[in-house]
């Protein structure tokens, strides 16, 4: 947007040399459009179904599969609008349910999303500053993240974008109005309803039917429209655009109107969890994931500074070459990105909504943010240099996306950042897993996501039935799940919100065997061995093992001696404090075969954590739980089993003494 015709040039006026007539205006649209549309198309859908979908994902899945009717009714129980289950719905109808058609339609709209911004920051800034707004937009790893995630969130970013776009060209052709005329009159045709009116009205009301949080976009948008009609009621009537300002807002809150009740509903009755970050540490994150993402590189941190010097850069008055000479840009040409970028912000500052899982309402924000970093690296080269060079933006374009390269390599390869490993779990599961056995959820949301992988005959278990779970009637139900089934693989996931006193793992880590432990993202997957107290273990054997100077171990008792592989070992140790323990130290317990070879090892503290050795006192008994799961490739044989203590700050065994031998391990 230029500034009015009252700005004075500073610099030469001699406009700068034309381009080459085959590299027109409308030539340069189109090649710089497809270029980042195959770009972002290429990076939205690289390795689309490398990753599992997660629990969230796996609610989309089952609303999509229902009936409409049956599909609005559930999300008016939920916590998202239906708009986006209602286009998924759709598009599974048309090309299935696999991963692959589910993911591609946040895939495309990902695409969409970078187009848009592109094409917004062309009539803000210009063809150089949206090729490279474009260009890190389709790289940043926050924003392929949720344009691979079967949820609205990519949906989120596209009807803003949308907006936007609607809103600068109704701003533009008012403006534009203004060309030769002392005063625009009221009969003008740039101040009638116009098919961006309806676009932008449009643009609104989906972004109200895909998620709670939008309204705050459209607020700050009419905002800047209000400062706009402020800033140019001299030379522009402000009554039509009043009345153009109201039919908006009116159009949006009739097209929303049916879920209007709804959505009061649901929004008073939002949850607020108690993970809650402080300001400064939540406003660090935001920052972390609008630079490099949630899967920034390691050492990203030490680099984070020089956006924060884009952003002031791009904040900066310079002044930048124009057909009239070197000016300063309109004032909306950076308050709109930067009223939008902090729309999203603002609403978790004023409604202390700063979780790692609600991040995600920033990318409503991101494409305003990538085209004010577009800015901090162009705005010096325009401002101080008059001729046409290649090299200053080939060094800007490398300097600004090299972060941005290595943090996306990271979200696709690196398995610590991966997504919760649903699909591996099922299909281990159904290698493993034997009739007797069964499938334990600890969150009932869990189910919709894990049936989707898992087709088998366990009987899959979705625990605590009800919110906060009462602990007689879940233990009651764990006791006697226990009883019926031999192997429990249980998969914990979101237990701040299911399960906050952690009531289910304590029950089994009292009454079960813990043989594994791991997690697969951000769900939890765990093994226990069930015991048949009615029958008596085989092996029990009284021990006076010390180890160090304030634990016993008085009791060896083994249930299973003989197991197959995939089975689990069940051992209980019975410890003694002889004092107070001067450590937080773990138990391991190893399975060695011929020439002492390792098998099978478990290491954990005591009672599956809940009983750490700094909190016992002396005197104390604590009878410990423990199973071993024997690998599926173990050949028969027979085979001895060893335990003992270890500092895990420093890996150092406590010394044992039993009977006069003395070692670092019980036999």
């Amino acid at each position: 947007m230029s500034r009015s015709r009252r700005t004075r040039a500073r610099r030469s006026t001699s406009p700068p040399a034309a381009a080459p007539s085959f590299w027109s205006d409308r030539t340069i649209t189109w090649v710089q459009g497809g270029l980042l549309a195959a770009l972002s198309l290429l990076t939205t859908t690289h390795r689309l179904t490398a990753q599992s979908l997660w629990a969230d994902e796996g609610n989309s899945v089952a609303q999509a599969l229902r009936p409409l009717p049956e599909l609005v009714r559930h999300a008016a129980l939920d916590i998202h609008p239906p708009l986006y289950y209602a286009l998924l719905h759709a598009w599974v109808r048309v090309w299935g349910p696999s991963e692959a058609a589910l993911r591609s339609l946040s895939a495309l709209a990902g695409v969409a999303v970078v187009l848009l911004t592109w094409a917004v920051a062309r009539l803000l800034w210009g063809r150089r500053t949206a090729f490279l707004a474009g260009i890190i937009l389709a790289l940043h790893p926050f924003f392929v993240a949720y344009a691979q995630e079967v949820r609205m969130y990519i949906f989120v970013a596209l009807w803003a974008a949308l907006a936007v776009w609607a809103l600068a060209h109704v701003i533009l052709r008012e403006g534009r109005a203004r060309a030769g005329r002392d005063t625009v009159p009221p009969q003008h045709p740039a101040l009638r309803l116009h098919r961006w009116d309806g676009v932008y009205a449009l643009a609104v009301a989906a972004g109200l039917w895909t998620h709670y949080a939008f309204p705050v976009l459209p607020a700050v948008l009419t905002g800047l429209y209000v400062l706009w009609i402020l800033h140019t009621r001299r030379t522009i009537p402000v009554v039509p655009r009043v009345i153009r300002m109201l039919t908006w807002l009116v159009a949006a809150l009739v097209l929303y109107m049916p879920w209007l009740p709804i959505a009061l509903q649901r929004v008073r009755a939002w949850p607020h969890p108690p993970d809650i970050l402080p300001l400064d540490q939540g406003l660090a994150l935001a920052w972390r994931w609008f630079t490099v993402g949630p899967s920034g590189p390691e050492g990203a941190s030490r680099w984070l500074w020089l956006w924060g010097a884009l952003l002031v850069v791009a904040l900066w008055p310079w002044r930048r070459a124009t057909r009239l000479g070197y000016r300063r840009p309109h004032w909306l040409a950076w308050g709109v990105p930067l009223g939008w970028w902090l729309a999203p912000l603002g609403l978790m500052v004023l409604l202390n909504l700063f979780r790692p899982a609600y991040l995600k309402f920033l990318l409503l924000g991101l494409p305003a943010f990538v085209i004010l970093m577009a800015r901090g690296v162009l705005a010096p080269w325009e401002a101080l240099l008059t001729a046409r060079r290649l090299w200053p933006r080939l060094l800007a374009l490398t300097c600004s996306t090299t972060t941005m390269v290595s943090a996306l390599g990271r979200y696709y390869y690196d398995p610590a950042v991966a997504r919760d490993d649903y699909r591996g779990i099922a299909r281990y599961i159904a290698a493993v897993g034997r009739p007797e056995d069964a499938v334990l959820l600890n969150a009932p949301g869990q189910k919709d996501v894990f049936t989707y992988y898992y087709r088998g005959p366990l009987p899959v278990y979705a625990l605590p039935e009800e919110r906060p779970p009462r602990r007689e009637r879940l233990e009651a139900q764990l006791a006697s799940i226990a009883r019926r089934h031999r192997t429990l693989y249980v998969l914990l996931w979101g237990t701040a919100e299911s399960d906050p006193e952690g009531i289910m793992e304590r029950w089994l880590n009292e009454h079960a065997y813990k043989a594994l432990d791991v997690w697969r993202g951000d769900v939890r997957f765990l093994i226990y061995a069930t015991p048949r107290y009615d029958e008596p273990p085989v092996l029990t054997r009284p021990l006076r093992a010390q180890l160090g100077d304030a634990i016993r171990l008085r009791q060896f008792s083994l249930w299973t001696p003989d197991v197959l592989p995939g089975e689990v070992v069940q051992v209980q140790l019975t410890w003694e404090a002889l004092a107070p323990p001067r450590g937080r130290y773990k138990v391991f317990l190893q399975l060695l075969g011929p020439n002492d070879r390792l098998i099978a090892q478990r290491d954990t503290e005591p009672k599956g954590g809940d009983r750490p050795t700094s909190t016992w006192q002396a005197g104390e008994r604590i009878v410990d739980n423990y199973g071993l799961l024997i690998p599926l490739a173990t050949p028969p044989g027979r085979y001895r089993l060893i335990a003992g203590m270890y500092d895990p700050t420093t890996g150092q065994r406590l010394p044992v003494r039993e009977d006069g031998r003395s070692g670092d391990y019980v036999v």
